[in-house]
């Protein structure tokens, strides 16, 4: 379109229905283009944006997807691990009630060992004081018959 030396356009009117429609369309379409072109940049923008965005999210839910197996993997090793605890936790009780026990008899048994020795010295000194009485009597009796 041609503008003129004051700034307007030269623009012709014709009385022929069909005669401008060419130049119409062209003239709607490029302003309409012109229009839009700034919203058509903004929805590539969006575009972009959305097409960043599903790759990020496709690469977190991957992650996390990751992450989650690796949880339950580790669950089932505590799990697993909490089982033996239990197993470990009621032989270690059990130990200690035996040695416990054992430490308890053992203690009897150290007072009978003590109480024993200590008949078995008094034994050893009546036998003693019995041989030294028979050979006193021997002696005794051997004066006698003499």
């Amino acid at each position: 379109m041609a503008k003129l030396n004051d700034g307007s356009l030269d623009i012709h009117i014709s009385r022929d229905k069909s005669h401008g429609e060419t130049t119409m369309m062209a003239f709607i379409k490029q302003h309409m283009g012109e229009i839009l072109r700034p919203f058509a940049e903004h929805v590539d923008e969006l575009h972009k944006s959305v097409d960043e965005i599903t790759d990020n999210l496709a690469t977190t839910d991957s992650k996390a997807k990751v992450a989650v197996e690796r949880i339950d993997a580790h669950d089932k090793q505590i799990q697993v691990l909490r089982a033996s605890l239990e197993k470990t936790n009621d032989l270690a009780t059990k130990t200690q009630a035996g040695l416990e026990k054992k430490s308890a008899e053992q203690a009897v048994l150290e007072a009978d060992h003590q109480e024993t020795k200590q008949n078995l010295s008094k034994t050893h000194q009546r036998l003693l004081d019995t041989v030294a009485h028979l050979t006193k009597l021997q002696q005794e009796c051997d004066e006698s018959n003499a």
